[in-house]
């Protein structure tokens, strides 16, 4: 190669891992302001499912029968879901280089996740 050419940068159509490492790590963080819209999508379903059942002021879904039980783990489901999802892509983009910001979007979207299981589980525990 002569001198004072710049080699050419190849050019692959696959991304390298850092670059990878970094959109995942970003679209984990991604999942926490996801999970508001998630929250607002439980809330009308738990609403329109709760006037379907005839479930009374004040009394859990999961308490009328088998259909409030399927019905209370859709709704669960759809509530969580988003956090789930960012614990994967936070993992999977630490294995791949992502560091500080894949670890602590793994540290947020778990304690998010936690937090909100422990008091869906602590209500339903309650009656």
């Amino acid at each position: 190669m002569p001198t004072g050419t710049v080699p050419a940068r190849p050019t692959s159509p696959h991304p390298t891992d850092a670059t990878r490492a970094v959109a995942l790590a970003r679209w984990s963080w991604v999942m926490l302001p996801a999970l508001l819209g998630s929250l607002s999508l439980a809330f009308v379903m738990g609403s329109v499912l709760i006037a379907l059942l005839d479930v009374p002021e004040g009394d859990l879904l999961v308490s009328h029968g088998t259909g409030g039980v399927v019905a209370g783990v859709a709704v669960l489901l759809v509530m969580l879901l988003p956090l789930p999802v960012g614990v994967v892509l936070a993992i999977r983009s630490y294995r791949l280089g992502g560091g500080r910001d894949a670890l602590g979007a793994l540290v947020v979207n778990a304690l998010v996740l936690v937090g909100l299981l422990t008091a869906v589980i602590a209500q339903a525990v309650s009656g």
